[in-house]
């Protein structure tokens, strides 16, 4: 171990383990169950179950980035962390928010959102939790003597990862709404950044283990940060189309009473422009074009200019 610093790290994957094996815990649970061997269901009913095991699943691996940045950060500033004791400080908060979120789970305090069924006031602490420790890597790196593309990918990847979680946290009354923002948080954590940081991490371990020239591993890893952003745009994309037609009700027989009252950017349920493909209306030949339609209508749509008004399922 180089710096001194770099010890606080072995706290946070200690921790990491400790969550990982609490989560497998809870898959038992729901496994049992799924079994028929659901004798903790008074105690320990099986949503409950679920609600930690996955939340679990997020808690471990954001707690593994943060212990893997402690370490990586100041090896490649080639300096101590800039606030030791306030990675501490952070570390301690983490853990008090994750516990008091899972006991919350077991009376009830949840949103009911999928992966995000933390409560809103935990959800401030966790903002705050995360902030302190961009500020300390961002700091150690700025300060460092020198800046390499491994600790900027990784912080980078860090940075993103801390603030596609705000949009989870936007008030909606409205469930499609509330479901758009939940997939920036979920999908484009898995889809967009989580690579990023990974990819950081692996650079690094190819460096020392391996003794890969820097200059070729760092090349390969402005490649992975130019293929994650485009897939998360891509994505991101898609999925406002597909949203924007669910929310106007497209297809549906109440559509036109609902094209009257939608707002601005709906999407307009007006003629297909695919006569044959629309005329079929059982419910089988329904279902069997969903796929097509969804890429179909996208392609359409870049031929027309980014028009959507005529699309519909």
């Amino acid at each position: 171990m180089k710096y001194e610093s770099q010890r606080i790290a072995y706290w946070f994957f200690a921790t990491c383990m400790l969550l990982f094996g609490l989560q497998i815990v809870y898959g038992f649970i729901m496994a049992f169950a799924h079994a028929g061997m659901d004798g903790l269901h008074d105690i320990i009913p099986f949503h409950t179950a679920r609600a930690t095991h996955t939340n679990l699943l997020v808690m471990w691996n954001l707690c593994g980035f943060m212990g893997a940045a402690y370490y990586i950060v100041p090896e490649e500033a080639e300096r101590e962390l800039y606030w030791p004791k306030l990675a501490v400080v952070q570390l301690v908060a983490f853990v008090a928010v994750g516990v008091t979120a899972i006991i919350g789970f077991h009376f009830s305090w949840w949103e009911g959102r999928k992966f995000l069924e933390i409560p809103r006031p935990l959800d401030y602490l966790v903002v705050v939790d995360v902030l302190l420790f961009i500020a300390n890597i961002g700091m150690t790196i700025l300060k460092g003597k020198r800046i390499t593309t491994t600790a900027s990918v990784l912080f980078f990847g860090l940075l993103m990862a801390a603030l596609l979680y705000l949009p989870g946290m936007i008030p909606t009354v409205n469930q499609t709404v509330d479901s758009y923002w939940r997939w920036w948080v979920v999908h484009l954590w898995v889809e967009g950044v989580w690579e990023l940081i990974m990819g950081g991490i692996l650079a690094f371990l190819l460096i020392k283990l391996t003794g890969m020239d820097r200059e070729v591993v760092e090349k390969w890893l402005y490649v992975i940060v130019g293929s994650r952003s485009s897939r998360a745009s891509s994505g991101r994309v898609t999925t406002t189309t597909t949203s924007a037609r669910h929310a106007t009700g497209c297809g549906s027989a109440a559509s036109s009473a609902r094209s009257s009252r939608s707002p601005s950017w709906a999407w307009p349920c007006t003629a297909s422009p695919w006569p044959r493909r629309a005329a079929a209306s059982t419910p089988t030949a329904s279902r069997s074009r969903g796929r097509w339609a969804a890429a179909s209508c996208r392609s359409w749509a870049r031929a027309s200019s980014g028009s959507l008004t005529r699309c519909r399922r």
